[in-house]
């Protein structure tokens, strides 16, 4: 599940990454979500910027991937292979 929105007057944008291996129930998600990626960004960012963004994102979930991230044994190990995955 990746949720964004843009938000105040950051300096750079934010990612939390919350790692729930019996999984979390979202609304109108047919099974509970393991991993939740949450970006924040400022509202000083232009809508293309945030959408580069999470078009970044998605690059680094192809593939196998979602496979390796879904097998992560913490949040710290998702944000490692992220980084990994594509800067």
């Amino acid at each position: 599940m990746l949720l964004h929105s843009q938000w105040g007057d950051l300096a750079r944008p934010l990612m939390m990454v919350c790692h729930a291996p019996s999984g979390c129930p979202l609304p109108g998600l047919p099974k509970p979500a393991r991993i939740v990626l949450a970006l924040l960004g400022g509202q000083n960012q232009t809508p293309e910027q945030h959408l580069g963004i999470l078009s970044g994102i998605a690059r680094r979930l192809r593939g196998g991937r979602t496979w390796e991230l879904l097998s992560a044994p913490n949040a710290t190990a998702i944000c490692a292979l992220l980084k990994r995955s594509g800067g």
